[in-house]
């Protein structure tokens, strides 16, 4: 398991305690129990943002998946250029091909 960015853990803390401070001043008669659920909210909520932080940061740098294949010129010796065309239309889905035909 890969250890947290400094970035992550920045965001997280920064979550956890501006979260705490604003439910705690904004239910300033909260008793024990619901200083206990506060906290745990907002530690909740420091976790996730930490998670979201580290996920975006690696799709951004990972890449996205094969690189598209680029098109050639078509071969001479595969036939003619229409054997290109039916070959083409051969590899489409049918729902594709039903509405070329249209």
């Amino acid at each position: 398991m890969p250890h947290p960015t400094p970035v992550q853990i920045a965001y997280g803390s920064v979550t956890v305690v501006s979260l705490t401070l604003l439910l705690l001043v904004a239910v300033p008669n909260a008793s024990g129990p619901a200083a206990f659920l506060i906290a745990g909210g907002a530690l909740a909520a420091g976790t996730a943002v930490a998670l979201l932080v580290g996920t975006r940061g690696r799709a951004a740098l990972a890449p996205s998946g094969p690189a598209p294949a680029t098109a050639s010129e078509p071969d001479s010796s595969a036939g003619p250029p229409s054997a290109g065309v039916r070959a083409e239309s051969a590899r489409r889905p049918a729902e594709a091909r039903d509405h070329a035909r249209v």
